[in-house]
């Protein structure tokens, strides 16, 4: 009869503790990284605020906030006085930068005399509200102009000096004053695929984990088949949006075409299909037969499984750790099997016992295959190395009791339970570092 030793029943205390830690490593992990700054499109309400005129240089009144104006090279920048020069550093470099990629990425004209306003929360959201911008207090920062005869008039940016990265929100709003023909859908990916060209130069390690976020947004649209075609874009009702998570899965999708199209055709595909609509193409039509030789219906095929085939190395990194998770999660079930068998050792027919612990340990025996036959790169090479020396002394510890050697077999599932413990901890720590990661 096989003996049920402390070792057994501790195993059994901690294998729950190890049950919620691996469920946490799974369950937290969505919407946790930097989400898109939302854009709506421009309104033609006048602004409220008022500013009381002053010198060029020097500070105003406005709606009774201090704000200090400073020239800009085709820009005024109206500041609150009370942001910390960083921020505003900050806010100068990325408009210079955005200038500068918008001439060599697009090649738009950057003769639009510009207004921005660099202020706090609260006051970005006074500013949507007199816009009419629904959402205001989604706004990282938004944009306004009014059209005259073919031309920009009054065009303003006004940017949260609280957003997640105000280099991606510059690059974003000053982008849509060079797209007003097109249609929302593309303006707005166009604006994320700029945006994230200023981000990943003064905001790069924010940029790595927004884009994962947002690949990984996407592809799992794809693989459920949720993700919106060319035609269900054109009739997106943008400014009845009531749930944030939709909004993302919309933006993250603009965005990601945007850059298929530009790395797979070109990065003058995307100045090319902005001609179009500005020389007269309706927003309903379908302008990629002529711009690329293929219907939208068969660009989004080709893009839905680029997304999810051509990984980059920090995804690959992430599929492993979701493919050890499956496993770890697995292991659990096996568990549960362990834990009834104890409850049957104390039965006088051996066989059973016997026949069970065959089934216990044949199910460990899986665990440890399919874990070695993971390819892991990256972070994913340690956690894998954890489980395969977990699984390891399980299945060593249940071959000594097939064998009666109970004591040993005790010794090893005492040792088994720390590993049970520290794999889970690894695991859960990988996850945390991959904020944009979820399986």
């Amino acid at each position: 009869m096989v003996t049920v030793s402390m070792p057994v029943r501790r195993f059994h205390s901690l294998l729950a503790i190890v049950a919620v830690a691996l469920v946490i490593a799974t369950g937290c992990q969505r919407f946790q990284s930097d989400a898109p700054e939302p854009t709506p499109a421009p309104t033609d309400t006048p602004i409220v605020a008022t500013a009381v005129p002053t010198p060029s240089v020097g500070s105003e009144i406005i709606e009774g906030r201090r704000y200090i104006r400073q020239p800009l090279q085709g820009a005024t920048l109206r500041y609150e006085e009370r942001l910390d020069p960083e921020t505003v550093w900050q806010l100068q470099a990325s408009y210079v930068l955005s200038r500068q990629l918008l001439t060599d990425e697009l090649g738009v004209d950057q003769a639009i005399p510009l207004d921005i306003y660099l202020s706090s929360a609260s006051e970005i959201v006074r500013f949507a509200q007199a816009h009419d911008f629904q959402h205001p207090a989604w706004l990282g920062g938004f944009y306004y102009f009014r059209e005259r005869d073919g031309r920009i008039e009054g065009a303003e940016v006004f940017v949260n000096a609280a957003a997640t990265s105000i280099p991606q929100t510059v690059g974003h709003e000053m982008t849509h004053l060079r797209t007003p023909s097109a249609p929302i859908w593309l303006s707005e990916g166009i604006a994320e695929y700029m945006g994230s060209r200023v981000s990943t130069i003064l905001d790069p390690l924010w940029q790595q984990r927004r884009m994962l976020q947002a690949r990984h947004t996407v592809r799992s649209a794809v693989l459920d088949g949720t993700l919106p075609g060319f035609e269900a874009l054109t009739q997106f009702e943008w400014n009845a949006i009531g749930e944030y998570a939709l909004l993302e899965m919309i933006y993250s999708e603009t965005w990601q075409i945007s850059e298929f199209i530009a790395r797979t055709y070109g990065s003058d595909t995307l100045s090319r299909i902005l001609l179009l609509y500005d020389e007269g193409l309706s927003h309903t039509e379908d302008p990629f037969p002529q711009l690329l030789g293929l219907s939208a219906a068969d660009l989004w095929s080709a893009f839905g499984t680029d997304i999810v085939e051509n990984l980059n190395e920090q995804e690959r990194v992430g599929r492993t750790l979701c493919s050890i998770d499956t496993i770890a999660k697995r292991s659990l079930d096996v568990t549960d099997d362990w834990n009834s068998l104890v409850s049957l050792s104390f039965l006088q027919d051996q066989q059973i016992v016997q026949a069970r612990l065959r089934s216990v340990h044949e199910g460990w025996l899986r665990l440890l295959s399919d874990t070695k036959a993971l390819e892991p790169s990256g972070d994913a090479i340690a956690v894998r190395g954890l489980f395969i020396d977990y699984f390891e002394i399980m299945v060593h510890a249940l071959r000594l009791f097939q064998q009666g050697d109970t004591s040993s077999a005790d010794a090893f599932l005492s040792l088994g339970n720390d590993m049970a413990l520290r794999s889970a901890t690894v695991i859960n720590s990988a996850f945390a570092e991959r904020s944009w990661l979820s399986c």
